[in-house]
């Protein structure tokens, strides 16, 4: 995936897990976790897309339409 751009386009205030779904009803939804995750803010409390910024020194940055950012501990396969 080259950008996450067009997910800040669609309606998510509702959305309870970031998933892509293929047009085959019989495929599984993908997780788009580490490029978006939908969650409260942990600033403003309220129901955020947040969207991938950075990946550094096993930290994930992401930032929300909104300009809030959440940072969270990530693992790759070869960090284990």
């Amino acid at each position: 995936m080259v950008s996450v751009n067009w997910l800040s386009g669609i309606e998510w205030y509702w959305v309870e897990s970031c998933e892509y779904l293929d047009s085959d009803p019989s495929s599984r939804p993908v997780d788009l976790w580490p490029l978006a995750i939908a969650g409260i803010c942990p600033d403003c409390r309220t129901r955020e897309l947040f969207l991938l910024n950075q990946v550094r020194d096993g930290q994930v940055t992401l930032r929300s339409l909104e300009e809030h950012s959440l940072e969270l501990p990530y693992r790759t396969s070869e960090d284990s």
